[in-house]
């Protein structure tokens, strides 16, 4: 019977901690220690919450109620069993949230392959081979690529936990509605960052400056093609006697293979659309060097959209000629200015007015950078072409990339219209 209240206790401590850590670290702490900040209020809440259960549960309860010897020891065992596989859960999820690389503890959730290239450093006249890791696009983006533990107790506890917000312990915004998958979130937010540099920005550094939708992005470029990913691009290119390679021709040859057009959505099998959500950035709440270079740095793979209830992830940027610079999950991306306009590939489900002939983001939509700041997208307008050119765009690329090669003439509207209805959601994130 002891180890019957364990488990109760240990189960009710986890739901809370789960359930009031991001208020606590956001309402609270305003986004002091934000970096490690959800971790240790989630194991802190969690042994609070125990502790304090246990407490009072020993005052109520002084005494063991007797069972057969057999019975008790087997509800002993698988009392405790239960009550371990929640506290180790709460740990492993509190683990993930803290500011390591994409490996803890010898966990990767998503799986890496090993890359060599050879590279060129300033000042050097050789060129080096390197090797680096790089994350698998193709897990990335299949929703079955998550790789689990081989007791999977975060999964286990999330997943109770979500049961549980959509019932006994909802609230008036379930979790779902805000992480759909929380663990490739905080998985996310530990790629694309530098040694040192903060995982977490506060919840003021985003604003919103429009929405935009288009079906092509002409001429799209990797923001590695002639780094890291040099290789696989300049092979495109048949070599003339004699002649080195160019970028404008490693350019070309790309563009005329990646035809701009999104993946096609897995439910109906239609191409998606680029969304472009051009944003403010505040770089002195990004907690990263705010006194000295006010630049704000990040992954594309910590910044995420809710769609319907569904996470899509940025997919690259524009650059100050429209152009969209890809990018992979774990690449390193550095702003500068006070714009940036993120890319998305989301489906074709706007909420639209076909009186007033315009298309709106569905409710509950958000936009989110590096786990804190948040922008509500909720009946955002959405205009149906390529956003005007802002001066004040400076996501930082290299040096080395031809950004401006065979750019075409900006386009001016889609061919078609957004034509599904979306179902509004009933509750607005926050």
């Amino acid at each position: 019977f002891s180890a019957a209240l364990s488990a109760i206790c240990a189960v009710l401590a986890a739901m809370l901690a789960l359930g009031w850590q991001e208020w606590v670290v956001t309402s609270l702490l305003a986004g002091k220690f934000a970096d490690s900040a959800n971790g240790l209020v989630t194991v802190g809440l969690f042994a609070l919450i125990y502790l304090v259960l246990r407490v009072l549960l020993d005052q109520l309860v002084p005494g063991n109620v007797r069972f057969p010897v057999l019975a008790d020891k087997i509800g002993a065992g698988v009392m405790g069993v239960i009550a371990g596989i929640f506290a180790t859960g709460i740990l492993v999820i509190a683990l993930q949230m803290m500011p390591f690389g994409r490996s803890v503890i010898g966990y990767e959730r998503f799986p890496s392959e090993e890359k060599k290239v050879m590279m060129k450093f300033p000042g050097q006249t050789q060129l080096v081979e390197r090797t680096y890791s790089e994350l698998k696009t193709d897990v990335w983006t299949n929703p079955s690529g998550a790789v689990a533990m081989m007791l999977p107790v975060d999964d286990w506890v999330l997943a109770f936990f979500k049961s549980c917000n959509a019932g006994a312990l909802s609230a008036d915004t379930s979790f779902r509605e805000i992480h759909p998958d929380y663990l490739k979130e905080l998985f996310g937010q530990r790629l694309g960052t530098e040694n040192g540099v903060k995982h977490v920005a506060l919840k003021d550094t985003l604003a919103v400056r429009g929405v935009f939708a288009y079906q092509k992005l002409p001429n799209p470029l990797d923001v590695e093609m002639f780094g890291v990913r040099g290789n696989q691009y300049s092979s495109l290119v048949k070599p003339e006697p004699n002649k080195p390679i160019t970028a404008e021709q490693v350019v070309m040859a790309a563009a005329k293979k990646d035809s701009g057009v999104a993946d096609k959505d897995p439910a109906t099998e239609k191409p998606m659309w680029w969304l472009v959500v051009r944003v403010d950035v505040d770089a002195r709440n990004d907690l990263t060097n705010a006194e000295s270079d006010k630049i704000l740095r990040f992954g594309p793979a910590s910044v995420r959209i809710v769609f319907n209830g569904v996470d899509y992830f940025c997919q690259g940027t524009l650059a100050n000629n429209l152009r969209f610079i890809k990018a992979q999950p774990d690449d390193f991306l550095l702003v500068e200015g006070k714009n940036v306009d993120f890319v998305f590939a989301v489906p074709d489900a706007f909420v639209v007015d076909a009186k007033k002939k315009e298309a709106r983001m569905p409710a509950g939509s958000f936009i989110e950078m590096k786990r804190l700041a948040r922008a509500d997208l909720t009946n955002q307008l959405i205009t149906l072409t390529q956003p005007p050119i802002l001066p004040g765009i400076q996501v930082l690329y290299k040096k080395d990339l031809p950004i401006a090669v065979g750019l075409p003439a900006p386009a001016t509207a889609p061919t078609t219209a957004p034509t599904t209805k979306a179902v509004p959601a009933t509750k607005p994130a926050p």
